[in-house]
């Protein structure tokens, strides 16, 4: 082990969600044909042996051991070779009949069940010191039984059951070392307390009923997961406390709360009198679950090999051993997890547990794990669990804190769904263990996380967060540099995947996979952000995506440091706010800074602060949502949200601008507001008329509020004012005249009050509006690739004339930077003529080798009106899973163009971008700027053409020759 352990330590631990009809992944990972082969290794020690990377070219590895405990010099063996039950509430193994014990070993007892026989527990039996399963181990359905044991080891034909009847409990519980100076002779820390090689574990409580509820307790409803609520003072574990004056819960955990009582006419939960409907979002309920596991000392479960795992219905109490201190071999060896899932090739389900530390013991008794579970190269199910989740100090000081679910590798493939995590830590930064001498997996923050994730093949939906997550509800963490540190060119896929490979060597590809991964229907309540791992220096850009779900006074980690990650936040019919909608909060749910962040159909009409002060993004696009803003004294009309982003785009936004002072139930959007900004109707002309009808606020002794308008940040002249009781009114606005393209329009309003004095909040509305009436002519038309020839000619395209860059270089017309490309492939589509093919098949893009983006540089005169579109084609991209279509940006004179991430075309298909809007105002020639994909600069993404259309009435002179 340590020869593997120095230096094969990244390989353990590096770097798919749906759930897996296969049951095999027939993709062999490795091949398991040795692992029950034993050979002896010094001091007569005996080992399983498996070499997981057989294709590895790290010579230093060559496999990994599990020491075996069926023989040893320091172990005294007898064999069960008739089958037994204990029947009783005091039995032993000796009551069974035993061959006779090895000779020389006389420390350490080892009870060995045979093949083809049934040890069967039907009672209370402690202190087995080892067991090694060939055969069946059942405890028995019918009997309530306690099974203490130290270790047991399962092999390939051995099978483990606990499966409780009704009214019947069994408890299973790690016992500690016995002696742990005697066994450190044999006893390597390394060895877990269960060891599945290619066995089959069944734990199965009776009580399949969800062990947690999702609760709204403003409105007293259920939502995603429900228990029955049988009797009044029913116990469960929930989160307690109250909101400081900012909204801030002050969380405290409640283990045996018995004061919810049960609505008689709907049968619905109550909330009790004395407490807030702020906080107790997730009550879980592990009483009822007669499958108890637990552990004294270092406990932990490792299923490896084709072991079946099946654990359902059962409650995990006081049980871990990997820390989340610093790893090493001798004192915190990693993969020691309560259920650990290390290249297990078979798919595995661990549905409706309970995971808890030690809440409702005097002492501890068990390590305080890393993770509840950690996964590493498997796939399966993880659905139902509930996690309490909070952090331990020793005498010492030392601060270990626990964890949810990890997947460590980066191609596990699990459905994590309709899981609850709750979480609780000391509001100390002096208890954040993170310490930057820390390697790899060590610099993740292991320090409360609810999902730590490196997979992007994993599906995570319908998972509930409450409370103080430390290091962040959901970490995402894209692995970097993987063939250099796993010695790996390609990796196997598992679950769904199973029969693809992803290439290790270049990790623009394994990043490009995130943006498929869709975070869907989770809840956050608190401080729960969602914190990728994935600094600003890292290519290209990778999207996070939320579709719908419940973000409720979510609030960064108050220990780490705000985020700053390449990433492009997108949200999709999300709920963002508070469910009390009294006070303003101050939950800052995105701090830090990003690449970009678009909402889309969201509802922000109760959050105020979904952006910090200090947040900071290149591009923030929201539409058709409502969204609230809370501003600062010192913000005038336009600056409540120009401040967080140098631009930003905004289509039927609909919502308000409060301060902490404001009270929010006085502010509401305007209403029955026409016209809609809509981006594929754009106006025929440069005005028009809003028709709405102002909201009453008279708040705060305000007598009446101003109406502005404000076009592109700037306002507009004409405010005027708006008096409570008013009915439908209407504003018209100007927009620039002889000039097409897109302008934000903001219809804002003010509140005035008595004393002459104005302030900023007030209902608002913003939208995009297009206009497109003059810029209809064909202009010019751009092959975008290298001259076949020094001679220029008109080139046919789409029945028009085209040119080509080079040949109007010398006009000063266009220039371009990136490389020039051919496509690899003959494109199967098209009925133009040779020109029209050659010029979707020849294209710029980014210069990747040397880092160069494709940008095009055209001089065009004014002033004049100018429309154009851009012309694609790809021949490379498949959209599999493993070679994703990349996303990328399309930039006009600098500036970001709606939507911010694009796709490329599909395999074998041209794509058509645009219109895209620009004017030259001046009365020269000034240089339209058209940066593609310049954020992408890891991918060549093609740029074939250029279709300009202008309100010049003749179009370009096109060079060429007779």
């Amino acid at each position: 082990m340590k020869n593997y352990f120095i230096a094969f330590f990244f390989l353990k631990l590096l770097l798919l969600f749906n759930s897996c009809n296969s049951q095999v992944s027939s993709g062999e990972l490795y091949n398991d044909d040795q692992i029950d082969t034993r050979y002896s290794e010094g001091q007569s020690n005996y080992h399983f042996k498996v070499n997981y990377f057989p294709t590895s070219t790290n010579s230093n590895y060559t496999g990994e051991k599990f020491i075996s405990l069926e023989k040893g010099t320091f172990i005294k063996t007898s064999w069960l070779t008739q089958s037994c039950t204990l029947i009783g509430a005091s039995v032993s193994i000796e009551d069974c009949a035993l061959l006779a014990p090895s000779p020389g070993g006389n420390i350490i007892k080892s009870v060995v069940i045979e093949y083809g026989t049934t040890l069967t527990i039907a009672g209370s039996i402690k202190n087995i010191p080892i067991l090694i399963v060939h055969g069946r181990l059942i405890l028995h359905p019918d009997y309530n039984v306690t099974f203490s044991f130290y270790k047991m080891q399962i092999t390939s034909t051995g099978i483990f059951e606990s499966t409780p009847n009704q009214g019947v409990n069994h408890t299973i519980i790690v016992e500690k070392v016995l002696d742990q100076t005697v066994n450190n002779n044999w006893d390597k820390i390394e060895i877990p307390s269960i060891l599945s090689l290619g066995g089959n574990v069944t734990i199965r409580g009776f009580d399949s009923s969800s062990t947690w509820t999702g609760y709204d307790r403003t409105n007293e409803k259920t939502f995603i997961r429900s228990f029955p609520f049988t009797n009044n003072g029913l116990p469960i574990i929930k989160l307690g406390g109250l909101r400081n004056v900012v909204g801030i819960e002050q969380y405290s955990l409640d283990t045996y709360y018995t004061k919810m009582t049960k609505d008689l006419y709907f049968g619905k939960y109550a909330l009790d009198s004395m407490q807030t409907p702020n906080t107790g979002h997730v009550l879980i309920n592990p009483y009822n679950k007669n499958v108890w596991i637990k552990g004294i000392g270092s406990c932990s479960m490792v299923f490896t090999g084709s072991s079946t795992v099946n654990i359902q219905n059962s409650v995990f109490y006081d049980f871990g051993h990997t820390t989340s201190s610093p790893l090493d071999q001798f004192n915190n060896i990693p993969n020691r997890y309560p259920i650990t899932l290390y290249h297990n090739k078979k798919s595995v389900n661990i549905e409706n547990n309970c995971f808890l530390p030690a809440i409702n013991s005097p002492q501890q008794k068990s390590s305080t794990p890393r993770s509840f579970i950690g996964a590493i190269r498997s796939f399966g199910n993880i659905i139902g669990n509930s996690f309490v989740l909070s952090e331990t100090s020793n005498i010492i000081g030392i601060v270990n804190s626990m964890s949810g679910i990890s997947l460590l590798y980066g191609t596990e493939q699990f459905n994590i769904s309709y899981n609850s995590f709750i979480s609780i830590y000391p509001d100390s930064s002096s208890n954040n263990p993170i310490s930057p001498s820390r390697l790899y997996p060590d610099n993740i923050d292991y320090i409360n996380g609810g999902i730590i994730t490196t997979s992007p093949y994993s599906f995570y939906e319908s998972n509930v967060f409450e409370g103080r997550f430390k290091g962040g509800a959901i970490q995402i963490i894209p692995l970097q540099s993987r063939s250099t540190i796993a010695a790996l060119n390609s990796d196997i896929l598992l679950g769904i995947y199973n029969g693809y490979e992803q290439s290790n060597l270049n990790d623009k590809v394994t990043n490009s996979i995130w943006n498929k991964v869709i975070f869907k229907d989770n809840v956050f309540f608190g401080e729960s952000e969602v914190r990728p791992t994935y600094p600003m220096s890292l290519q290209p850009p990778i999207k996070i995506n939320f579709l719908r779900g419940w973000h409720i006074n979510q609030r960064p980690s108050k220990t780490l440091p705000p985020n700053e990650a390449n990433v492009d936040y997108s949200y999709d019919s999300s709920l963002i706010g508070d469910f009390t909608k009294f006070y303003l909060s101050e939950a800052n749910t995105l701090s830090g800074k990003c690449n970009s962040v678009s909402l889309k159909n969201a509802d922000l009409s109760f959050s105020y602060a979904f952006f910090s002060d200090s947040f900071r993004c290149n591009y923030i696009s929201i539409v058709d949502s409502k969204f609230s803003q809370q501003i600062k004294d010192y913000d005038g009309s336009v600056s409540f949200i120009k401040k967080l982003s140098n631009q930003r785009y905004f289509s039927n936004v609909n919502g308000t601008k409060a301060s902490i002072f404001d009270a929010v139930t006085g502010l509401l959007p305007f209403y029955q507001l026409s016209p809609k900004s809509i981006i594929d109707q754009p106006l025929t002309q440069n005005n028009f008329t809003f028709a709405f009808i102002p909201n009453f606020e008279t708040i705060f002794g305000s007598t009446d509020q101003s109406i502005e308008t404000i076009i592109d940040d700037v306002v507009q002249n004409g405010t005027f004012l708006i008096f409570p009781g008013s009915s439908g009114q209407s504003k018209f606005v100007q927009l620039p005249k002889s000039a097409n393209g897109p302008y934000t329009v903001v219809l804002s309003s003010k509140i005035n009050y008595n004393d002459g004095t104005n302030y900023s909040a007030g209902s608002y509305f913003a939208g995009t509006y297009i206009v497109d009436n003059n810029a209809n002519n064909f202009l010019l038309g751009i092959d975008l690739a290298p001259s076949d020839s020094n001679i220029p000619r008109k080139l046919s395209v789409n029945d028009k004339d085209w040119t080509r860059c080079d040949w109007i270089q010398s006009l000063n017309k266009c220039t371009t930077s990136g490389i020039f490309s051919l496509g690899s492939v003959d494109i199967p589509f098209g009925t133009g003529g040779q020109d029209e093919i050659n010029m979707i098949k020849t294209y710029l893009g980014n210069d990747v080798t040397n880092g160069i983006p494709s940008v095009v540089n055209i001089s065009l005169p004014g002033p004049h009106s100018y429309k154009f579109y851009l012309h694609s084609y790809n021949s490379d991209w498949t959209d599999s899973i493993i070679n994703p279509i990349p996303s990328f940006s399309i930039k006009i004179n600098g500036k970001y163009q709606e939507p911010i991430t694009r796709a490329a075309p599909t395999y074998l298909q041209s794509k058509i971008y645009g219109p895209f809007y620009w004017n030259n105002i001046n009365s020269t020639e000034q240089v339209l700027s058209i940066g593609w994909a310049t954020d992408n600069i890891k991918y060549s993404i093609p740029l074939s053409g250029i279709e300009i259309y202008s309100n010049i009435q003749t179009p370009f002179p096109i060079p060429f020759s007779t």
